[in-house]
C-alpha cells in the first residue's frame, strides 16, 4: 500500500509540473473554510484571483477544511450553492427569452 502511494505522488506531481495554467474569464464561486489551517498564510481567494479575469465571489464557509463538510456547515454551504444556482438558472432563462 505504501508504495502505492508513493507512485500515486510521483504522478501527482509530474502532472502538476506539466499543467499549463491558463486563465479563465467566467464567474466562479469560490466556498472557502473560515479557519485556515495554521501556519497557512492564504490570501481571501485563496490564490485563485491571479488565474481569473471573471467575477469571483467568496463565501466563507464556518469551520475548516475538515468540517465544511460536515453539518451543520455543510448546511450553509447547500444552501448558498442552490441560491447560486438558481439565480444562473433564472437568468439562463431571461437571456433565452429575451433573444427569441
Amino acid at each position: 500500500m505504501a508504495q502505492t502511494l508513493e507512485l500515486l505522488a510521483i504522478e501527482h506531481e509530474r502532472a502538476r509540473t506539466r499543467y499549463e495554467l491558463s486563465p479563465y474569464n467566467g464567474p466562479v464561486l469560490l466556498f472557502r473554510a473560515g479557519k485556515q489551517i495554521g501556519g497557512l498564510l492564504a490570501d481571501s481567494d485563496l490564490g485563485w484571483k491571479g488565474v481569473l479575469t471573471g467575477e469571483l465571489t467568496v463565501f466563507e464557509v464556518p469551520g475548516h477544511q475538515e468540517t465544511m463538510l460536515l453539518e451543520p456547515n455543510v448546511s450553509l454551504l447547500a444552501k448558498e450553492l442552490s441560491a447560486q444556482l438558481h439565480a444562473v438558472q433564472q437568468s439562463a432563462v431571461a437571456t433565452s427569452r429575451s433573444s427569441d
